[in-house]
């Protein structure tokens, strides 16, 4: 009988040795393991390895980010409650972004600037904790207009807010609903 002896070319590796990580346990780092039907007589592709001569090994990595936001309202001089303005847009008036935001310095408004100052310097105390990959600063003035109205011989102002315009009273003559046309 005649027993031929074939031996073919990796296509993964090209016949690289161990170029594609640690050496194949299987084969040796040979690619080819000896033929288990032919007694020995000739060499078969690996069966672990699959020809590659070594085997790939991978390592996981999971990153979480945490955002962290800070929300801040100066001069509220209405009666409405800071969480319903926190939950509408207004204009933006100024947006910076970059690694590290300064705060804002020269605002018209005083407030504005002692509140920018003081976000930012919270923010610069998360830096021992934490890396900072970016910062985005934006201020935007909403928008409010108080609507002072009688309904019944009853006084009921309310206050329309917000790009949304957004209606809130604490004082609605009427259970029922209030709608902006």
């Amino acid at each position: 009988m005649f027993f031929s002896h074939i031996q073919t070319t990796c296509p993964a590796c090209m016949g690289a040795p161990h170029s594609q990580g640690r050496m194949c346990f299987a084969c040796g780092g040979n690619g080819r393991r000896l033929c288990t039907g032919c007694c020995g007589r000739g060499y078969k592709v690996c069966n672990f390895c699959l020809g590659a001569k070594s085997i790939l090994q991978y390592i996981e990595v999971t990153v979480y980010w945490t955002v962290f936001t800070t929300t801040a309202l100066t001069n509220q001089e209405t009666e409405i409650p800071s969480k319903k303005l926190t939950k509408v847009t207004g204009v933006p008036v100024f947006r910076e972004e970059q690694v590290v935001v300064p705060p804002i310095m020269d605002f018209p408004d005083d407030s504005v600037n002692k509140t920018s100052q003081k976000i930012m310097q919270e923010h610069l105390s998360l830096s021992t904790s934490c890396r900072i990959l970016g910062q985005k600063q934006i201020l935007e003035l909403l928008p409010v207009t108080k609507v002072k109205s009688t309904w019944k011989e009853k006084k009921c102002d309310f206050f329309v807010f917000g790009n949304e315009c957004e209606v809130y009273t604490d004082t609605y003559p009427q259970t029922g609903r209030c709608t902006i046309m």
